[in-house]
């Protein structure tokens, strides 16, 4: 959904998965701040603000959603854009998600609980700083949106090889174990970004900053008629057998 009201300026956008709590959080953060857009999955996330370019001041995103991880839907949106301050919220304890959370590019980690500590928040990512690690976290330090950036480019990919959502959806349909002869019928709208077709996930090694791990953070893996897929806590490879 897409929001307008009258407030100071400040744009935010929420993504959480349980529609009454992105209703609360909407409502309360709406009388201070101007509600961009709110959504209930980390792949329309990643479509608003890197296709479609509707790009909030700070982006507030749960930890747990139901189409992909928040950590994943973090990465993408970082590896994309060196701007717009990501918040990363959860009703987990902190310690479960905060490296993790700075790893994959958040400048801070609040638990859904806080309120007060979600507004006073925003303002500091504005002006350009991050949070503090929580206090059962010392060893966690989260870095600026740009610096976030930077180092993702830096040991990540080209950027040709970066895949867009409809592409993950691709991949997620291959983890299914689809059976790629029956593409044709799955994907009426094959991708053709870079030059590829459906074919081309067949014939060749693709490797995203996409991740989809185990709870215990371990590999995982699975092989469908045509590849061979391997998962890791950054990236997806396909491989031909």
């Amino acid at each position: 959904m897409t929001h307008a009201s009258e407030t100071d300026g400040t744009t935010v956008a929420i993504t959480d998965n349980d529609p009454i709590t992105l209703k609360a959080l909407e409502t309360i953060l709406g009388r201070d701040f101007s509600v961009l857009w709110t959504e209930l999955t980390g792949k329309a996330t990643i479509i608003r603000c890197v296709e479609d370019r509707q790009i909030p001041d700070v982006l507030l995103i749960d930890m747990a959603l139901s189409d992909m991880s928040g950590l994943s839907a973090c990465r993408s949106l970082r590896a994309n854009l060196g701007i717009m301050p990501i918040l990363a919220i959860t009703s987990y304890p902190l310690p479960v998600f905060a490296a993790q959370a700075a790893e994959h590019g958040a400048q801070g980690i609040i638990g859904k609980e806080n309120i007060r500590d979600i507004i006073q928040a925003i303002p500091r990512l504005t002006d350009g700083a991050v949070l503090p690690a929580p206090a059962q976290c010392r060893n966690v330090t989260f870095r600026s949106a740009a610096n976030s950036h930077r180092d993702m480019l830096h040991n990540s990919l080209p950027d040709d090889m970066t895949l867009a959502p409809r592409e993950i959806e691709i991949l997620e349909l291959i983890l299914q174990g689809l059976d790629q002869r029956k593409y044709p019928d799955n994907w009426r709208s094959p991708p053709q970004r870079y030059g590829r077709t459906p074919d081309a996930y067949g014939r060749s090694c693709i490797a995203a900053p996409w991740s989809k791990p185990r709870r215990d953070g371990s590999r995982c893996g699975m092989t469908t008629r045509n590849s061979a897929i391997r998962i890791d806590d950054a990236h997806v490879t396909i491989a031909t057998e």
